[in-house]
C-alpha cells in the first residue's frame, strides 16, 4: 500500500490515516450511489455481527462466504 519507508511510528500512523480517509470516501461514495444513509449501513453491520455472535460464528466464518 505504501511507497517508501517510515522514519518512525508517527509517520506510519499519519500515512495510515490518509489511506483510511481515502477508503472512507470510497465507502461514502458507494452509499451515496445507492442512496443509503451511513447510519443505516453501520446499524446493518452491527445487526449482522450481533446475529453472528448469537449463532457462535463471529470468528470470520459467518454468512455469505
Amino acid at each position: 500500500i505504501f511507497n517508501g519507508s517510515f522514519e518512525d511510528q508517527e509517520d506510519f500512523e499519519a500515512e495510515c490515516m490518509k489511506e483510511l480517509g481515502d477508503a472512507l470516501w470510497a465507502v461514502v461514495g458507494i452509499a451515496h450511489v445507492f442512496r443509503w444513509d451511513m447510519n443505516g449501513v453501520a446499524q446493518t453491520n452491527l445487526d449482522k455481527l450481533a446475529s453472528r455472535q448469537r449463532r457462535g460464528v463471529i470468528d470470520g466464518n459467518g454468512d455469505n462466504r
